[in-house]
Order: C-alpha cells, then sequence, then structure tokens
C-alpha cells in the first residue's frame, strides 16, 4: 500500500503526507520472456487544504492500466 509524502514536489502544496493508495495488479505470461500485465489503483488524498493554492489538485482518484513485459 503506497503512500505518498510533499517534500517541495508541489511548490505550492502543503508539506507532509498527501496520499495513500491501494493497488492491485495481475500478470499473466504469454510465453517465457513475455508477459501481459494489468493494474487497478485508487487513491485516497489525505491533508488536503485549500488555503494552499495547489492542494486543490488534491483529490481522490482511480487509475489503470494495461501493459507488456519482455524480461531478456
Amino acid at each position: 500500500m503506497p503512500f505518498g509524502i510533499n517534500h517541495g514536489y508541489v511548490a505550492e502544496g502543503h508539506d507532509g503526507a498527501n496520499h495513500i493508495a491501494c493497488q492491485v495488479s495481475l500478470e499473466y505470461a504469454l510465453s517465457d520472456s513475455i508477459s501481459l500485465t494489468a493494474h487497478t489503483t485508487y487513491n485516497w488524498a489525505l491533508n488536503a487544504d485549500e488555503s494552499f493554492p495547489d492542494d486543490d489538485q488534491l483529490i481522490d482518484f482511480l487509475h489503470a492500466g494495461v501493459g507488456l513485459q519482455w524480461s531478456f
């Protein structure tokens, strides 16, 4: 479970904890060296403070993706 902290990355945002996430991922081997991958992640905003201009971007959101992994 990832945990995010802002230390100046968002210049006009608060410093400190800003999100926590939960991710589910799957991998399916197509061959010995190629796999199909998929993930779904939900992020929860922490400590959003509207007095900081960039904290309006600190929201809960769902992210998903698929990919192809090649091992060599």
